[in-house]
């Protein structure tokens, strides 16, 4: 019989991940912690991390506004690097779509991206577009 996730959950899935993980150079802190840390030689060290938001688990559409949930998407990233005590430069979006969603919304997301990077001084720096069609 398979192991389901809901029995392991989350973080005993995140456990499982990292135990088979081989590290390569310049790998300060790997899988486990709110971003990882890369040693880059000298006193710098890149901190990169990546927080997906789900539709059903983190958001509901009926019930935010496009532009705060850019924001919202933006920030809990920003909040992942902070954790670590560093200062966020750089962000990438992925982003999954159903293509029936219009283009205008999507606008806003960007917007309410745009609109906290721009407090933060961080850049959009590229990503990934995808097409979700919800079932």
């Amino acid at each position: 019989m398979w192991l389901q996730l809901k029995e392991i959950g989350e973080f005993g899935l995140i456990k499982r991940i990292a135990r088979d993980v081989i590290y390569g150079p310049g790998v300060v802190e790997g899988i486990g912690d709110d971003a990882c840390v890369l040693d880059f030689g000298g006193d710098f060290r890149l901190l990169v991390t990546i927080d997906m938001l789900v539709e059903g688990s983190h958001f509901l559409r009926d019930k935010i506004f496009p532009y705060q949930l850019g924001r919202k998407a933006l920030a809990v990233n920003l909040s992942d690097i902070a954790a670590m005590g560093g200062l966020p430069r750089y962000f990438l979006v992925s982003i999954g779509v159903p293509s029936s969603l219009p283009v205008e919304y999507i606008d806003e997301i960007y917007r309410g991206m745009r609109d906290l990077a721009s407090k933060w001084e961080v850049s959009l720096v590229g990503g990934d577009t995808v097409r979700s069609e919800v079932t």
